[in-house]
């Protein structure tokens, strides 16, 4: 999809203006001690889906699981143990009520919920799902005119913020304090990371990554971050994924091609890298030079080569998920304190989702022949 999307031209964030990589000089923090947590015990929770489209998102809200559907307005609310309680939401135009559903959202611990609907609208409920801001529009702080257009589609840069919208393939929002950390990406047929012959290595350098939004003053208020050198070095736009996790004032974001987990405050300023690389992960991606070689390999390249795939913060843990090379199955790394504290096989992808009342849970892929979620309610073990 090929568009100049958003409604503002202006510079928000910061320029590099002498040249130097953001990654030049960075310090690595933490070290290994993986056999410190070496399994984990847990049960599972299954969960009818019969009344969902089987598309969405699960969360964990205070003290109640939440699944936001991708297809359907509404949030259905179960208890820690998978029990459903109520719905929350209805489609409607009135006070509360939504006119399309989530594609992504949050919550947070006091049970507050953000999200992004697919209209870029961005909703902000309490812990009662009360609106606590009128919805608005996502990157949409000034309009653009016929001649800005113009400029935008012939001369694109990366500090334009009209060119960016939400990134589809990171599926993830974190609120911190008045702000909403969203993950972005350039959409744009003569700035982009497909084609070797135009500007994608201008773009791995200088695209942005994240957009940080004042929901009280209803603003962009930052475009920051750029994507790793690992991105630099050739062309690999289908391992360009990355997640990220935001906790005390620091944003955690690791990417599916690189060992690395980089670490940001909150305004967006490099500080430092932390992490080690997984098991059965040779990082010997291949190339592509043009949109229809990179559509065309993407489920091959997927399937055959190893890459992370998940962050979440949980407890006193870090997780980071993985996908090991071929027909070897996933993994789940561990860190504490920055440390490397377990790494551990699963067969199945495994996303977390968070810690309450001494358990952590996560997520398995959704059983379709059943129709039914899987979450699991786990502890980790320690050696003795």
């Amino acid at each position: 999809m090929w568009i100049v999307a958003g409604m503002l031209l202006c510079v928000i964030g910061c320029k590099n203006s002498s040249g130097v990589s953001e990654y030049a000089g960075l310090a690595h923090q933490g070290k290994k001690c993986p056999s410190s947590i070496n399994s984990i015990e847990w049960d599972t929770l299954y969960i009818g889906a019969g009344a969902t489209s089987l598309e969405g998102q699960w969360l964990l809200k205070k003290d109640r699981l939440v699944y936001v559907d991708k297809h359907m307005v509404g949030v259905r609310e179960y208890d820690l143990e998978g029990n459903f309680i109520r719905k929350h939401i209805s489609r409607g135009k009135g006070p509360d009520e939504m006119g399309s559903p989530f594609f992504v959202s949050t919550a947070t611990a006091g049970g507050e919920l953000f999200g992004l609907d697919g209209m870029w609208q961005i909703f902000c409920y309490d812990s009662t799902y009360q609106w606590m801001f009128p919805p608005f529009r996502f990157l949409s702080d000034n309009p653009i005119n016929d001649e800005n257009y113009d400029e935008l589609l012939r001369h694109p840069h990366a500090e334009q913020v009209a060119i960016y919208e939400y990134n589809f393939n990171v599926r993830k929002l974190h609120r911190q304090g008045y702000l909403l950390f969203v993950p972005v990406v350039v959409e744009h047929v003569r700035f982009n990371g497909y084609e070797t012959n135009g500007k994608a290595k201008e773009f791995w350098r200088t695209s942005h990554i994240f957009a940080s939004v004042d929901i009280s003053e209803q603003r962009t208020q930052n475009l920051f971050g750029t994507y790793p050198p690992v991105y630099r070095e050739k062309n690999i736009p289908n391992f360009s994924s990355y997640d990220f996790a935001v906790e005390d004032g620091c944003l955690y974001s690791a990417f599916a091609a690189d060992s690395l987990i980089y670490i940001r405050d909150m305004d967006g300023a490099l500080k430092g890298t932390m992490g080690f690389s997984a098991p059965n992960i040779s990082h010997s991606y291949p190339e592509t030079k043009t949109i229809d070689e990179t559509e065309s390999q993407r489920e091959k390249h997927l399937k055959k080569y190893g890459y992370y795939t998940t962050l979440t913060i949980a407890g006193d843990c870090l997780f980071r998920g993985y996908k090991q090379e071929g027909e070897l199955g996933y993994g789940l790394q561990i860190y504490q304190g920055r440390h490397l504290a377990g790494d551990i096989h699963t067969e199945e992808a495994l996303n977390i989702l968070g810690f309450r009342d001494g358990f952590y849970y996560g997520e398995l892929p959704v059983d379709v022949d059943n129709e039914r979620f899987r979450i699991i309610k786990f502890k980790l073990c320690k050696e003795i």
